[in-house]
């Protein structure tokens, strides 16, 4: 396999049925935990949620591994608005892998606005957290419920925040 770079498009394009065009002006729409899992296409586009997500099937995804965290390479440097929307029961047990979230690194140019993550469960190594492993961008009215388990550098909204991360008015309620 390779991996895709430099990728540029016109007009409407549809994965998994997945409307928008990734700009700010016309948001790719993440309707269904299929989209949500897309989002690793188009790492530097611009998204919402349209709609509550139930992923309670990732638990059984990748021979149990779950979900696949969103920024793995490149990392995620674009913007998802959640609208005030939940994903709920979102499933990732990769205890031997480490930077583990829905977001695996969020960058300098990456928001993270207005989402809730609710009974999340994620089990990984180090610098593991609910919303992103490692975060240099920027999240704002972000919430995440569950449990977040680890063996250092574990948060249940972040797992470490670096050098330029912010972080306005979100939470974390559950276990760590």
């Amino acid at each position: 396999g390779g991996t895709l770079v430099n990728c540029t498009f016109t007009g409407n394009l549809v994965i998994n049925g997945m409307n928008g065009t990734g700009t700010q002006e016309d948001p790719f729409i993440i309707e269904n935990v299929n989209h949500l899992q897309d989002m690793n296409i188009f790492p530097t586009s611009h998204f919402i949620l349209g709609n509550d997500i139930d992923a309670t099937e990732t638990k059984a995804w990748n021979g149990g591994e779950g979900f696949l965290p969103i920024g793995v390479s490149p990392i995620f440097s674009g913007s998802f608005e959640g609208k005030g929307f939940s994903i709920h029961n979102l499933s990732i047990n990769r205890p031997c892998y480490p930077y583990l979230a829905l977001f695996h690194i969020l960058g300098p140019s990456g928001k993270l606005l207005n989402l809730s993550l609710v009974e999340i469960s994620i089990s990984g190594r180090e610098i593991s957290g609910g919303l992103v492993s490692r975060n240099s961008g920027t999240i704002v009215n972000c919430s995440v419920s569950g449990i977040v388990s680890g063996t250092m550098e574990i948060g249940g909204l972040i797992g470490k925040n670096q050098a330029g991360g912010r972080v306005f008015n979100s939470s974390f309620e559950g276990e760590v």
